[in-house]
């Protein structure tokens, strides 16, 4: 049982074993508890699976600014008004093009790493749906 769902009056600071054993000997009798849940072996490497996929989302964050702040940097900002990473917007990313060598470079591996980043995310979260639809994943 969690402590935190035992109840007790608010002004009651006092802790001592003798009123904690006769709280628990009350609320066990009376019902007045919620069960907790131990995660199993499996739950918790879904947990891990699901903070590594949002660990990817953070990268992908940080590599769309970088992107960005690149295109800033060398005075090719987006000439369209409107929003970032739209249809249009990666469109134009596409058609991006360099004379300068190292500039080029520069782009494609940032570029390439947004579109790398994507997939993983995509490939996780089609996983975590698949996860997601086991029966001990299922409300009841």
């Amino acid at each position: 049982m969690a402590p935190t769902t035992i109840r007790k009056a608010s002004g009651d600071k006092v802790k001592t074993d003798r009123k904690d054993a006769r709280l628990l000997s009350v609320t066990l009798a009376s019902d007045g508890f919620r069960k907790g849940y131990l995660p199993a072996p499996s739950d918790e490497s879904t947990k891990e699976f699901t903070r590594t996929r949002n660990t990817l989302k953070g990268h992908l964050k940080k590599a769309k600014q970088n992107l960005l702040s690149f295109l800033l940097r060398v005075g090719m900002p987006y000439p369209e008004s409107g929003n970032y990473w739209t249809d249009k917007h990666r469109n134009w990313l596409d058609t991006l093009s360099f004379n300068n060598r190292m500039l080029q470079l520069s782009f494609d591996t940032l570029w390439h790493e947004v579109k790398d980043l994507e997939a993983k995310i995509a490939n996780l979260d089609a996983a975590i749906e698949e996860i997601a639809n086991e029966d001990r994943y299922k409300e009841r």
